[in-house]
C-alpha cells in the first residue's frame, strides 16, 4: 500500500515540478518580451528553438493554445466530463446502472 502511495506522490511530484518548470519558463519569455519586444524576443529564442527542433511559428501556436487552455476556451476536462455524462446517459437507457463512485473512471 505505501509503495503505491509513494509511486503516486512521486508521479505528482513530477507533474507539479514540470508545471513550475514551464511557468517560469513563460515568465522569462515574457520578461525578454516586456523588455526588447515580441519580435526580438522571439528572434533572440530562435536559436533554442532549433536547437529543440522547433520554430518561430510552432512556439507562437503554443503560446496561442497555452492561452486558451488557461481562460477555459480550450477543456479537455469540460469535454471529458461531458462525454462521460453522455455515455452514462446511453448506458442507462440501455439498462446499465452506475453508481456515482465509478463514473469518474469511464
Amino acid at each position: 500500500m505505501s509503495q503505491s502511495i509513494t509511486k503516486r506522490a512521486k508521479a505528482t511530484v513530477k507533474k507539479l515540478k514540470g508545471t513550475a518548470g514551464e511557468a517560469y519558463e513563460n515568465h522569462a519569455y515574457n520578461k525578454m518580451i516586456k523588455k526588447y519586444g515580441a519580435d526580438t524576443a522571439l528572434a533572440i529564442l530562435e536559436p533554442e528553438l532549433k536547437n529543440a527542433g522547433e520554430t518561430k511559428e510552432s512556439f507562437k501556436t503554443y503560446l496561442r493554445v497555452k492561452q486558451k487552455v488557461q481562460t477555459g476556451a480550450i477543456s479537455p476536462n469540460k469535454v471529458r466530463k461531458n462525454a462521460q455524462e453522455e455515455a452514462k446517459e446511453v448506458m442507462t437507457g440501455e439498462g446499465f446502472e452506475f453508481s456515482e463512485a465509478g463514473t469518474d473512471s469511464m
